[in-house]
């Protein structure tokens, strides 16, 4: 039974996680996994809107259609994951790398991705990433740390 995190989030561990999931539950929303690990599972479908997953490897992971909405990822190693069709609106992706992963389709609306690493990301537009819109999205950074 997951234990709930001061921030009312319910703390839940990798192998949890996945035997829920293999037993058909999709809706982990609100949920708090820190530092887990998820390299090349299937997520396909997961709904972890709201939840709190700092540092978490999600590299070479399924999680096309996944509901992302308000999820913190900082920090998370999202390399290689397919995040094709995925609704990140809201989410927190500061200095996730997104390296290589497939964004085709995904919405990105008020996403956060300062210091992300974005390099030959797929984007929502079938577009590969550049170094530019790298550097883009650190100078974004840079200047609003400098307005504070």
């Amino acid at each position: 039974m997951p234990t709930k995190y001061s921030s009312g989030a319910d703390v839940m561990n990798t192998s949890e996680l996945l035997q829920l999931y293999a037993a058909g539950e999709r809706d982990f929303s609100g949920k708090k996994l820190s530092n887990a690990y998820f390299r090349g599972e299937d997520l396909s479908g997961i709904d972890l809107s709201a939840s709190i997953m700092w540092g978490v490897n999600l590299s070479n992971t399924s999680l096309n259609g996944a509901k992302l909405t308000l999820t913190s990822l900082i920090w998370a190693d999202l390399s290689g994951a397919d995040l094709s069709g995925a609704d990140l609106s809201g989410a927190d992706l500061s200095r996730a790398n997104l390296s290589g992963a497939n964004l085709s389709k995904a919405n990105l609306s008020g996403t956060k991705l300062p210091e992300a690493n974005l390099s030959d990301a797929i984007m929502p537009d079938g577009e590969i990433a550049s170094n530019d819109l790298m550097k883009e999205a650190s100078a974004h950074a840079i200047a609003k740390r400098a307005r504070h």
